[in-house]
């Protein structure tokens, strides 16, 4: 079964392990979102939105799957 690979050898140049930590934080989210048939750029641009506002233990409902439920004109086709 072919897989699609991102980055591959472009993760040797992220400029620090700090970069490489948020870059693999950034793709997660992405992948996670389109796994879950949610369009990515507006399950991101919630997230900028919400987390700032709300307390550490209350983001289970930002997961994408929790997240699609109150968002579904967001879903994937």
């Amino acid at each position: 079964m072919n897989r699609p690979v991102i980055g591959r050898k472009n993760y040797l140049f992220l400029g620090s392990d700090n970069g490489g930590k948020a870059a693999a934080i950034h793709y997660s989210i992405m992948a996670s979102a389109k796994s879950n048939h949610a369009e990515p750029f507006a399950y991101v641009r919630d997230l900028l939105v919400q987390i700032p506002v709300r307390l550490p233990g209350d983001l289970s409902d930002l997961l994408p799957d929790e997240w699609l439920k109150s968002h579904s004109d967001a879903r994937r086709r």
